[in-house]
């Protein structure tokens, strides 16, 4: 099923926006954590609307020293936990933690995004009363650091190119790389299984779908690992 929806500008409703947890898990991602936490802190969103929280695995290599260098100094609640976990034990973690926020972000340690991508993603399914929305998640390989800066720096500071509408595409499951759930995936009481270790979007989504929730993906809006 595809749906279309006339997209928003960023002056619009910002008073209206609503709030978020953006679910972060790591494990030894020193190497991305800082650029996926300033790509965050460049969403053209209320920083007062947002509430990050890291779920670390015990890194070993400064991620968790890194991750509250760059937060330290912002105006973003945020809080960082370190436990044992697997990646899906994290996101559960966030479930648990997840209280007065409308809406709760699940943004993996390694990708980035354009700095609208947030708040199209948020209107997009609040509006349109979707329970589980993603994007479109392409995988890229650098040669070497600097092109590398130069591709973050050209994407975290552009915007989606979605034209005047966004469109949806509606199925039994969407990447979990950058997904946006709403208050009815918690109160379904949908949890992530540690034991689902490959195609863990899949199976989540059609948990979703079983629960009777709505699970789609937007055309174009676009994460990058």
């Amino acid at each position: 099923m595809t749906i279309v929806q006339q997209r928003h500008t960023a002056s619009e409703n910002r008073n209206e926006l609503p709030s978020v947890m953006i679910c972060i898990p790591t494990y030894n991602s020193v190497a991305t954590i800082g650029y996926v936490l300033r790509n965050i802190l460049s969403q053209d969103y209320p920083h007062q609307k947002l509430h990050i929280v890291i779920v670390d695995n015990e890194s070993s290599d400064g991620t968790v020293e890194l991750a509250k260098s760059v937060l330290i100094n912002s105006s973003i609640k945020h809080r960082i936990v370190v436990r044992r976990s697997t990646v899906a034990e994290a996101r559960n973690i966030c479930l648990d933690l997840w209280r007065d926020e409308d809406y709760l972000v699940m943004w993996e340690s390694d990708n980035i995004t354009y700095r609208d991508t947030l708040r199209i993603a948020v209107l997009s399914a609040k509006e349109k009363g979707l329970d589980v929305l993603g994007a479109v998640w392409i995988e890229k390989v650098f040669q070497n650091i600097e092109e590398f800066e130069e591709f973050y720096h050209r994407i975290t500071s552009s915007n989606n190119n979605l034209g005047e509408a966004v469109e949806f595409t509606c199925s039994h499951y969407t990447p979990l790389a950058f997904t946006v759930l709403s208050r009815r995936f918690k109160e379904k009481d949908l949890r992530f299984d540690p034991d689902v270790t490959f195609s863990d979007d899949v199976y989540i989504g059609i948990k979703a779908n079983l629960k009777g929730l709505c699970v789609c993906r937007i055309a174009d809006l676009i994460v990058y690992d």
